[in-house]
């Protein structure tokens, strides 16, 4: 994740995000449209693993593990190599979920 392109935004503790959250990094210029809202995430496993990423809120999102486009079936799994994993999800600005959370199997998801 670049996080020069990026608004930081700050999660709840139990790491929902609020559509309120999601609309922070929607202001963009008078002349520009906003075609979609973008919530991303960095993990890390200790050891190669299959991890199952659970999505609540997000079945109308897309969604990119290690930039690469994953099937959104709520519960994705994968096999993941040790190290760091980005998670990235698009929404549909005009169709905002009220909350959404992403929660993994193993693995800890990281704070910058």
């Amino acid at each position: 994740i670049n996080r020069n392109r990026w608004v930081a935004v700050n999660s709840l503790v139990d790491g929902t995000l609020t559509d309120d959250m999601l609309r922070q990094g929607t202001n963009a210029g008078r002349w520009v449209g906003v075609i979609g809202v973008y919530a991303g995430t960095e993990f890390e496993l200790a050891q190669d693993s299959r991890v199952t990423l659970n999505l609540e809120g997000a079945e109308s999102a897309k969604v990119w593990i290690d930039n690469k486009v994953v099937e959104n079936t709520g519960a994705i799994t994968a096999e993941l190599a040790a190290g760091k994993h980005s998670l990235v999800l698009r929404f549909d600005p005009k169709a905002l979920p009220k909350r959404v959370k992403a929660s993994a199997s193993t693995g800890t998801f990281l704070v910058d």
